[in-house]
Order: structure tokens, then sequence, then C-alpha cells
């Protein structure tokens, strides 16, 4: 539990995850995501998924040549 001053009110919360852009609103439990991180991360993850695949192709077509 913190007090946060970082807003234009201070609000209690649990910050620990601030750094991350996520905020647990203790009064409300709230859970508040900032924008710009979650697309940041929903890309990743799609980049990610992407290169999975991408791999388990080759694999497969290198496996099926031999």
């Amino acid at each position: 539990m913190a007090i946060s001053d970082l807003e234009k009110e201070s609000r209690i919360s649990m910050d620990i995850l601030r750094p991350l852009g996520i905020s647990i609103d203790a009064k409300t439990g709230e859970l508040a995501i900032k924008k710009e991180i979650w697309e940041a991360f929903k890309t990743l993850a799609e980049i990610g998924v992407l290169t999975f695949v991408g791999a388990k192709i080759l694999e497969y077509l290198s496996e099926e040549e031999k």
C-alpha cells in the first residue's frame, strides 16, 4: 500500500506495479493500465507469437526435406 502523489490528487493505492503503468486503486479495487504500455505489450506478444509460428513452420519444412 502506498500514498501516491504522482497524480493530480493524492490517492491510496497499490503502486508496486506503477513503473509498468499498472495501478490498483485500493478504495475501488479498479485496475488501471496506461494505454501506451498495454499497446506496446500486445505488439511484443504478437511479434513473439509470429516468430514462434514462423520457427515451427521452418522446422517442419526442414524435417520434410530430409
